[in-house]
């Protein structure tokens, strides 16, 4: 986590930010290792759109 803390310090600020309130209201807080899977989610989505493949396998069975 240092090394995305270190990178995406910019990304990190806005998320928390971003979800100020939300942490006030309830009296929580977002860790950075929540804050890093966002940004492999929204990363990860950005690429595929690109490329045209899928997000997540949609042929899954168990779900």
């Amino acid at each position: 986590l240092e090394g995305f803390q270190k990178k995406h310090g910019d990304f990190i600020g806005w998320v928390q930010e971003c979800f100020q309130d939300i942490s006030n209201h309830y009296k929580v807080d977002l860790p950075v290792s929540e804050i890093a899977y966002i940004y492999d989610y929204i990363h990860l989505n950005s690429k595929n759109k690109m490329t045209g493949r899928p997000a997540f396998n949609q042929d899954r069975e168990d779900e």
